[in-house]
């Protein structure tokens, strides 16, 4: 563990034999603001993570999982509105984040969740483990709140994509629209409360409706206990 970070690496798991050469920098230059409910402190536990190999590659991917503990700090629970069980993780997507970890090519400094079934929070330590097969680069410790947005157009776009794809249907001003992940480009997921469906809208045609720290998680793992003296 280096600071708030650590990382656990499986004998094996780069595919090349010798050691690797891990650097991790607190608080990297080229941070992006994210759009929407999930958002990070920038006094919060944020890094950039460069692992190389002993020619000196850059080591993108790995066989098997490895794990990066991160330590939250009180400028993330502040973030939460001190609920700990809504923060997670993410990374800030770069034009070295491989495609498996970007499926839908999100354009670089768009923050991507880590998925949930890949996260866990442990409360007594204070830390959130991400079990990932690549190496992220920037990561943060991110507040993940039921949080959504209205729309205030008379009539909004919900489209198939983040950068063009085909318009699914439209509907009416004054309209809650979940938010699910931080916005890409101009647009932000959300899902449509009529059908359901995960769609994306321009950001410029909606404005922020409640926002939710109450829940207790977004479906990663919890483990420990904290005791609260009152």
């Amino acid at each position: 563990m280096a600071g708030n970070i650590g990382l656990a690496v499986p004998a094996g798991a780069a595919g090349a034999s010798g050691s690797l050469t891990v650097n991790v920098t607190a608080r990297p230059a080229n941070l992006t603001v994210p759009g929407g409910p999930f958002q990070y402190s920038p006094n919060g536990t944020v890094a950039g993570i460069n692992i190389t190999d002993p020619s000196g590659a850059p080591v993108a991917s790995f066989a098997s999982p490895i794990s990066i503990v991160m330590r939250y700090n009180a400028a993330d629970l502040a973030m939460a509105r001190y609920n700990s069980g809504i923060l997670t993780a993410g990374f800030q997507v770069s034009a070295a984040t491989p495609a498996m970890a970007n499926p839908n090519a999100l354009p670089p400094g768009t923050w991507i969740l880590f998925p949930a079934d890949g996260v866990n929070q442990d409360l007594t330590a204070g830390t959130i483990t991400v079990r990932t097969t690549f190496v992220p680069g920037t990561v943060a410790v991110f507040t993940e709140p039921a949080g959504y947005v209205r729309t205030i157009r008379p009539l909004v776009s919900e489209f198939s994509g983040w950068n063009g794809g085909g318009v699914l249907t439209s509907r009416v001003s004054g309209i809650d629209l979940l938010v699910l992940a931080p916005q890409a480009g101009g647009r932000l997921l959300v899902q449509d409360p009529v059908s359901s469906d995960s769609v994306w809208v321009d950001a410029e045609t909606v404005g922020p409706a409640a926002v939710h720290y109450d829940q207790l998680s977004q479906g990663h793992t919890i483990t420990g206990t904290v005791s609260v003296s009152g």
